[in-house]
């Protein structure tokens, strides 16, 4: 990072960060790649987001709730690490279905709508074939979002070390899927996001090279034992009449275009055994599990 840099830094309230040696399982990006992740600072919290357009960014409910965020407080980051580029915020929203489990009685403890957006006021300098897709073919979501598929998790959170601001990567698995499908579980054995990776992106890459967006980090056990995604799908029509920025794809409008139940049928594989996709590993008590935004060193 270059010196000039570092004022910018002072005004987001981040610390200049240096680089990691790796995050939970992981590395930082090559150079350029995932462009469409952006980190999300807002009230001396740090979160990531996946851009939808060019002018919108997806993220979790959690990293906006705080009654006092105004919009040109919030900061959107681009680039490989927090610092290279910011860019202004002129509105922004969360579901208003979206509750916090670890606070509220009778929230969750799956499909909690841990959904929220971002509007730019101008557009990030990301190419449109950079962005990822929604996958809205019944057929191919199933096959790609199922128990043992391989995911890409990608985030500015914290590394192994506590280093924080710079985008970084792993590789791992979806664990499972709540009844509805609405909520994926990924991540594990020392392979997973952690603290200000809250809004970040679980992809899956397609076959014609692009990349598909099949989660939102919400929440977690200890860093390297796994997260809760939301399914992205469903939020979209909700972003677009809430916001006003259209990021629903062709052909499905109403976002009912896949049913994300997880399919059971004999030898699928899709699903878990006995129908209860989160049982096992203490996964149904909330106890350990945390939000995973993480907190600004010095503000």
């Amino acid at each position: 990072m270059l010196p000039m840099l570092a004022p910018l830094m002072a005004m987001a309230g981040l610390a200049v960060p240096v680089l990691p040696e790796g995050i939970v399982g992981g590395d930082p990006v090559e150079p350029g790649s995932h462009p469409a992740v952006v980190a999300v600072l807002a009230s001396g919290d740090s979160c990531t987001g996946t851009l939808l357009g060019p002018d919108m960014v997806i993220t979790a409910a959690h990293c906006l709730w705080d009654p006092t965020l105004r919009p040109e407080l919030l900061y959107v980051a681009v680039g490989d690490a927090v610092g290279e580029r910011f860019l202004p915020v002129i509105d922004y929203g969360f579901h208003p279905e979206a509750c916090d489990p670890f606070v509220e009685e009778g929230c969750g403890p799956y499909d909690v709508h841990d959904y929220g957006w971002i509007r730019l006021g101008e557009p990030a300098p990301v190419d449109a074939a950079a962005l990822p897709v929604v996958i809205t073919d019944e057929d191919l979501h199933h096959r790609m979002v199922r128990p043992g598929a391989e995911v890409e998790l990608v985030g500015f959170g914290e590394d192994d070390d506590g280093v924080i601001g710079i985008k970084r990567r792993v590789f791992t698995s979806l664990v499972a899927l709540s009844a509805s499908g609405e909520d994926l579980r990924a991540g594990g054995n020392g392979r997973d996001s952690c603290l200000g990776d809250s809004g970040g992106p679980a992809l899956v890459p397609l076959e014609d090279d692009r990349m598909a967006l099949v989660g939102v980090l919400s929440r977690g056990k200890e860093c390297g034992e796994g997260g809760l995604y939301g399914a992205p799908l469903p939020a979209l029509c909700w972003i677009r009449d809430d916001s006003g920025v259209d990021v629903v794809p062709p052909g499905c409008e109403s976002c009912d275009c896949v049913d994300l139940t997880p399919h059971d049928e004999e030898g699928c594989g899709c699903t878990a055994p006995a129908g209860r996709p989160f049982d096992g590993l203490g996964w149904l008590v909330l106890v350990g599990l945390r939000r995973r935004r993480g907190h600004v060193p010095g503000s």
